[in-house]
């Protein structure tokens, strides 16, 4: 009996060793390794997110609103005693009466002569009337006389046009390049220059205006 006693308990005192080796560790927790599967989890949980979901998207339309219609107003009836009429007063004006040679037809080689031989002869008038408007404002604050007056101070002879191609023709722009020799002074100098001449379709006139040019 005794030695059975002593057996249950060395028996018991076993037990308890080997449950302690068994118990937790109170003062370090379990440390987990994340594994290339949580990452790849992590990495698709946030690309979700970014992307928008069809039930996100809200349509507003504007709510309609009453249109107040205004109410019809009584006509007055005309008075016995007729009102004078004003008659319009004259401006005057710096824009000259249009001129017979102007540009027509399709961009060609005779747009830059239509321009330049009104130049060569001093009918500036005409030359004038084959620009942009928005040529003659930019450049000449939309005065015809110091259009005029430019050429004048210039001291020009002639210019003269030679190589003329047709570059671009949109039906609405035109391009034209040429080859220009400006003849001024009392002995005639010449000075080359090398021009792409731009050319705007008006609608309005239902024809070409010279729009500028610019040194290539």
């Amino acid at each position: 009996m005794k030695k059975q006693f002593l057996r249950i308990v060395v028996f018991c005192l076993c037990a308890l060793a080997l449950g302690a080796c068994n118990l937790p560790n109170r003062d370090k927790a379990p440390v987990s390794t994340p594994t290339v599967v949580d990452l790849v989890e992590v990495i698709v949980a946030q690309t979700l997110t970014a992307m928008p979901t069809e039930a996100e998207v809200e349509i507003i339309t504007p709510a309609a609103t009453a249109t107040e219609i205004p109410l019809p107003t009584e006509t007055p009836l005309p008075t016995a005693e007729a009102t004078a009429t004003q008659q319009p007063t004259a401006t005057a004006t710096n824009t000259p009466v249009p001129a017979a040679d102007i540009i027509t037809g399709e961009p060609g080689s005779h747009f830059l002569h239509v321009y330049f031989d009104a130049i060569n002869r001093g009918d500036y008038a005409s030359a004038w009337n084959n620009l942009t408007y928005a040529y003659r404002l930019n450049m000449h604050d939309n005065l015809f006389s110091d259009f005029e007056e430019g050429y004048e101070d210039m001291d020009l002879c002639e210019i003269e046009l030679s190589d003329i191609r047709v570059l671009t023709d949109t039906g609405s722009y035109a391009k034209i390049a040429a080859h220009y020799v400006y003849k001024v002074g009392a002995d005639c100098t010449g000075y080359p220059y090398d021009f792409d001449a731009h050319f705007n379709y008006d609608a309005t006139q239902q024809r070409w205006l010279l729009d500028g040019l610019t040194k290539r």
